[in-house]
């Protein structure tokens, strides 16, 4: 190919390489094939040259060079559409996973500059319609040489980019629930199972409710197999923690296997794979009662493709597997998604000074829940989530409280205000944080029920250059507790008096303020009476 600048009485027949605009407002196009009225008119606007190419006897044009690539390419379950400015696009003509050759990919990209293959990554989820790959020539043209190299390197008997196409499976899912679990929580969960299974164009066939009880989840395993269900979902009460536990036990007992409990992606951990009569039994993880994307959605496609549970590479899975958590709003103003520089990190701030005046003589914090005294449940939380440094803020029975305490890594602050109120005792604990903090957790010492996750929930949406510096948790359209502060507020945090706390700033900078939707109430639930005090001794709930 020849290229580059030529007087306008040598550009006949050859074609722009850049497009030009003409005193008229018409626009001649990039590749466009120069003809004299089209030089004339060039001419009278003042120009003397233009920039062009020449295909030689040996160039494939752009467009007829990509399109070739791309049958090289296109497999199964794909079809290319037609090729423009030395682009062809390969698209998904059925919905399911994408397999790519990656050797061939590679290969390809390496044959010549002018060259270039760009797809999705393998086994990604993709509907009819959806671009798969893309061929780009960069140049103009490029040689019949280096089409050829092409077509060597392609394999013509490999597919390199084809898609394996979800299957319809008739679906079961069984929720188990223990006393005094949120009807609500089981409806989102179910819900949350329908958008998933809609993705790959199935539906759940039954839906069923029982104890969490082997014994229950037993005769629903086996109820399911008998009705011809070639797939038992099992969304526990509780997370699966060992093979021991009640899911894996209820499926020995049905007569089948657990064949792989744990998978190395982020959220997701806890999926479990089993098998039934060969069918198959998937154990749902906690984070799939929302429908954001997580590792069990990498289980659940690749088992709708058809994939053999027994050889699937669940180990391969890891590199990649580390996944965002976006944090979304339910409906005030848009949709936000993790920054994708890291998370940034976030102290923690519990505050154990208050008096447990409506307890009586009884120090609240002091009192056992699940058999640890609740600020110890507290504080662990916080240092489960990722916090760093943890402060914790003392003043009734300071010395009972710190030694409660005893060996979590933790600061301790002060103070002699705490019977002015809440706020005071933020401001102390606030102002114990060094210049590079980004931001702060304010927990609440009697709140035991909030979770290591939901910590890590919080402070993976907390972003403040993305006006994300206040990240509030919400349930059912109700903010509750903690909340993440940017250092932005640390100010107005330190000033605070009296028991009136932080809540008054929410609406003062809502611009800032980013609520996460979290999937229990436990973000909802202090202990504040000696009746809920005494049930959660007791029951642990």
């Amino acid at each position: 190919m020849r290229y580059g600048s030529v007087p306008l009485n040598q550009a006949n027949g050859a074609r722009l390489a850049h497009a030009r605009r003409l005193p008229d407002g018409s626009r001649l196009s990039k590749g466009h094939a120069l003809v004299p009225s089209d030089l004339e008119a060039l001419s009278n606007s003042g120009v003397e040259s233009v920039t062009v190419f020449r295909l030689d006897p040996d160039d494939v044009a752009e467009d007829e060079a990509a399109h070739a690539i791309a049958e090289l390419l296109s497999g199964p379950g794909t079809k290319i559409r037609p090729a423009t400015t030395g682009r062809s696009n390969i698209v998904a003509d059925v919905s399911g996973l994408v397999q790519i050759h990656a050797g061939i990919i590679d290969r390809l990209n390496r044959v010549n500059e002018a060259v270039t293959v760009s797809t999705l990554r393998p086994d990604a989820p993709v509907r009819r319609g959806s671009l798969v790959a893309t061929v780009k020539i960069v140049p103009f043209a490029t040689s019949r040489t280096v089409l050829e190299a092409c077509q060597s390197a392609a394999e013509p008997s490999a597919s390199a980019v084809q898609i394996q196409p979800f299957r319809r499976v008739r679906t079961e899912l069984v929720l188990t629930e223990i006393p005094g679990m949120s009807t609500e929580l089981l409806v989102r969960s179910e819900e949350a199972m329908r958008v998933r299974l809609g993705r790959t164009g199935n539906e759940l066939d039954r839906v069923h409710r029982c104890r969490h009880d082997a014994g229950d989840i037993e005769r629903h395993l086996v109820d399911a197999i008998g009705r011809g269900a070639d797939l038992v979902l099992v969304l526990g009460a509780s997370a699966v923690g060992d093979r021991s536990d009640v899911l894996p036990e209820a499926l020995r007992r049905a007569g089948g296997e657990t064949l792989r409990l744990g998978i190395p992606v982020d959220p997701g951990n806890l999926t479990l794979i089993g098998a039934l009569s060969d069918r198959i039994i998937l154990g749902v993880p906690g984070c799939a009662r929302s429908t954001r994307r997580n590792g069990f959605d990498w289980v659940l496609e690749r088992v709708l493709t058809g994939a053999d549970v027994r050889t699937l590479e669940v180990a391969a899975l890891g590199v990649g597997g580390l996944l965002k958590e976006p944090a979304q709003r339910p409906q005030p103003r848009r949709e936000v998604e993790e920054p994708e520089t890291p998370t940034l990190q976030v102290a923690g701030v519990v505050l154990a000074a208050g008096q447990s005046k409506r307890m009586g003589e009884a120090n609240k914090l002091l009192e056992p829940v699940l058999g640890e005294p609740m600020v110890r449940r507290v504080v662990r939380t916080a240092l489960d989530g990722g916090l760093d440094p943890v402060i914790v803020v003392l003043g009734h029975q300071e010395t009972e409280v710190r030694e409660s305490l005893f060996g979590l890594p933790v600061q301790f602050v002060w103070n002699p205000e705490y019977q002015a109120g809440m706020g005071t005792s933020v401001g102390r604990g606030i102002g114990e944080l060094g210049p590079d903090t980004a931001g702060a957790m304010i927990l609440l010492g009697d709140m035991p029920w909030v979770s290591p996750e939901q910590v890590k929930q919080l402070t993976h949406a907390f972003s403040p250059s993305e006006d994300r510096g206040i990240c509030v948790p919400m349930v059912r359209r109700k903010r509750g507790n903690p909340i993440v502060w940017a250092a932005r507020y640390f100010h107005h945090l330190k000033a605070l008096d009296g028991d009136i706390g932080a809540r008054h700033l929410l609406s003062e900078y809502d611009r800032d303020v980013c609520e996460v939707q979290m999937s229990g109430d436990e973000v909802l639930r202090d202990i504040d009476t000696l009746a809920a005090l005494a049930d959660a001794a007791r029951t642990g709930g």
